[in-house]
């Protein structure tokens, strides 16, 4: 089973003086929020394959990383490309040190310190996994189960609806590695 995400546009509002001006369309926000004397634009991405990541020339590489940077192009901004946790992605978008980003939005840091698009410009499936001869899980049935996550993600917003059952239990972990390792050595039902 997946879940669809959908990709927004998102810009620290400490990047924007006038955010009544902002609404108009996503090719003004961006340009009227990424000109406003922060060039080079900061833009903050994860590890997150084959979207954005870091590739072995230690270059900013991907699906939105082109995207961004034929926005840039688009805007003639100079920009700099900086991957990060996830934790620490949204707290320097909130705190304005880093301007632009392209993902999901549903972290709650981002909801108040934070600009984003109304308009997708894509989506994000978001997989279950099982053990191997489980039935296949389904997401608004996860009561009883003990789910793995991976630190600093928010899921698009997702994980408070999900656990709010005091039947379910969360374990997190650092990296997709060590989750397929916990799932496969019995730690939980799904990842």
């Amino acid at each position: 089973p997946t879940v669809a995400l959908p990709l927004l546009c998102v810009i620290s509002v400490r990047c924007v003086e006038d955010t009544t001006a902002i609404h108009k369309q996503l090719k003004f926000r961006c340009k009227a929020a990424l000109t406003a004397g922060f060039e080079p634009v900061k833009m903050g991405y994860l590890d997150l394959a084959p979207f954005s990541y870091t590739d072995s020339d230690g270059k900013a590489a991907g699906e939105l990383i082109e995207f961004a940077r034929k926005l840039m192009t688009e805007f003639d901004l100079q920009h700099d490309f900086v991957e990060m946790p996830p934790a620490r992605l949204y707290q320097q978008l909130a705190q304005g040190n880093v301007h632009f980003w392209l993902g999901a939005q549903g972290a709650p840091l981002l909801q108040h310190t934070t600009i984003a698009g109304k308009k997708p410009y894509g989506y994000l499936r978001l997989n279950i996994y099982g053990r191997s001869g489980d039935k296949p899980p389904v997401l608004d049935q996860l009561s009883n189960a003990t789910v793995i996550t991976l630190q600093g993600y928010e899921y698009g917003g997702l994980l408070p609806g999900l656990f709010k059952s005091p039947s379910m239990r969360q374990i997190s972990t650092s990296d997709h590695v060590a989750a397929f390792s916990m799932l496969r050595s019995g730690r939980a039902r799904y990842v």
